[in-house]
């Protein structure tokens, strides 16, 4: 759960919300990219929930975040194309 965030003025739980979820093979690996790399935020995870490890990023406050999740039992393999992006635009510095 999100808590609303005071600093920024926003409560997700009023708005509507975009929820992206990807199943990994390699949930340490994608969590070192998008927060290390890209500076999402950790916000919450959950392990073995019917049998699914997740870990959600993105930024507090904010109507949107990514769900990664690793099925325990299943490998989830390679995107089933080159064309399944999630594409991010991030400023140079």
């Amino acid at each position: 759960m999100i808590a609303p965030d005071a600093t920024l003025g926003i409560n997700p739980l009023s708005m509507a919300t975009l929820r992206v979820a990807r199943p990994t093979d390699d949930l340490a690996s994608v969590v070192s990219f998008y927060r290390d790399g890209l500076g999402l935020q950790f916000i919450d995870r959950f392990e073995d929930h019917a049998g699914l490890d997740g870990v959600m990023l993105g930024f507090r406050g904010a109507p949107y975040h990514l769900e990664f999740t690793r099925h325990r039992r299943v490998t989830v393999g390679q995107a089933p194309s080159e064309d399944n992006l999630l594409v991010f635009h991030v400023p140079n510095r």
